[in-house]
């Protein structure tokens, strides 16, 4: 069950890109996953890629998609 979500800059309101979180994921639910949410997709705009909003690969593969990972506390 995919939902959109848009992303927007919080400091100009500007539409960078969009989200779409799945839940209400069936069983068995993969290892990696934590109760039956996730972010399934993340898009930026080209035009804002590099700025900032950009998660970084973390190597793995899952579903034969790249996990990446954005590091919360380094962005305080």
């Amino acid at each position: 069950m995919p939902h959109p979500w848009a992303v927007r800059d919080a400091q100009t309101g500007s539409l960078v890109g969009f989200a779409m979180i799945s839940d209400n994921i069936a069983p068995p639910i993969d290892g990696d996953l934590i109760g039956p949410y996730y972010l399934w997709k993340l898009l930026i705009d080209h035009r804002c890629q590099r700025c900032g909003y950009d998660f970084t690969d973390t190597g793995r593969v899952i579903w034969e998609e790249n996990v990446l990972a954005l590091d919360l506390a380094a962005r305080r």
